[in-house]
């Protein structure tokens, strides 16, 4: 199928949620199985080592593997760093606040935990928000061909219909706060208005 990167996210631990715009207008909703990974480098090559299977982080961790990277820009020659495969990439943050917390300040060096998961994914597969793509459904990954110019900067993108959303609250002061009652939602798009006045807070 073809169409247009609308919107990407997390979803379950292992999965990114993608909505395609299909050529005849409509939206598909896609999964791919997937987990970021982030990088960890440390000059005690014996606690890098161990990291990978320590018992604070293991829960987070779906595989862990010695690899050859560039570290500093002003590297000449790559150095073994540890590669983590997050389980779940809402918690890459977590996981290196976790791996921080292990030792003394400066002992492990984090890379990518402060990467958004969707700019990630987007990245290993030289993919861009609207990018014209074609994408097929093997098994539980979808495989991309993409079909713009990722240099251009003036690319066609879908028709996109614009909505208005007004929440309306029951105020119990002078300024609205998050605690207040819904009273109403107040949905707008190409001249027509859908307002959501009954069922409980939740329903609205």
């Amino acid at each position: 199928m073809r169409g247009w990167i609308l919107d990407l996210y997390p979803g379950n631990p292992g999965e990114m949620v993608v909505w395609l715009k299909l050529e005849n207008g409509a939206v598909r909703r896609l999964l791919d199985r997937w987990s970021p990974s982030i990088f960890v480098a440390s000059d005690d090559g014996h606690e890098l080592a161990r990291l990978g299977g320590h018992r604070l982080i293991e829960p987070e961790v779906l595989g862990s593997r010695l690899v050859g990277k560039v570290e500093q820009i002003t590297d000449q020659a790559k150095s073994e760093v540890l590669e983590l495969q997050v389980r779940d990439a809402k918690k890459t943050q977590l996981l290196a606040r976790r791996i921080e917390g292990l030792g003394p300040f400066g002992l492990y060096r984090i890379y990518n935990a402060d990467v958004p998961p969707a700019q990630t994914y987007l990245y290993e597969r030289d993919l861009f928000p609207l990018a014209y793509c074609e994408v097929s459904e093997v098994g539980q990954r979808l495989e991309w061909r993409l079909h713009d110019d990722d240099w251009s900067y003036d690319y066609a993108i879908p028709e996109l219909r614009e909505t208005k959303v007004e929440v309306e609250v029951e105020r119990e002061g002078r300024i609205a706060r998050n605690t207040d009652t819904i009273r109403c939602v107040k949905l707008t798009s190409r001249g027509e208005e859908l307002v959501i006045e009954t069922g409980s807070e939740g329903e609205k």
